[in-house]
């Protein structure tokens, strides 16, 4: 699965998937982003390395100024 988002200045940014139940399934990024168009893909993986069960899933941006 891809996402994609745009951000209108550089800031810190994270995405994180988590469950329908609000829990943290995986942390894509975490980093300092540049202003733009950003985009990261998803294996469909949990923390373990192993695919997550079928389910409802979440991704969770947070930008805040850098």
């Amino acid at each position: 699965m891809r996402f994609a988002f745009g951000l209108p200045r550089a800031a810190r940014a994270s995405l994180v998937v988590v469950d329908a139940q609000g829990r943290r399934v995986w942390g894509l990024f975490d980093i300092e982003a540049p202003a733009g168009m950003q985009a990261v893909t998803w294996d469909g993986g949990g923390g373990d390395g192993r695919p997550v069960a079928a389910g409802l899933y979440f991704a969770v941006l947070r930008a805040g100024q850098a």
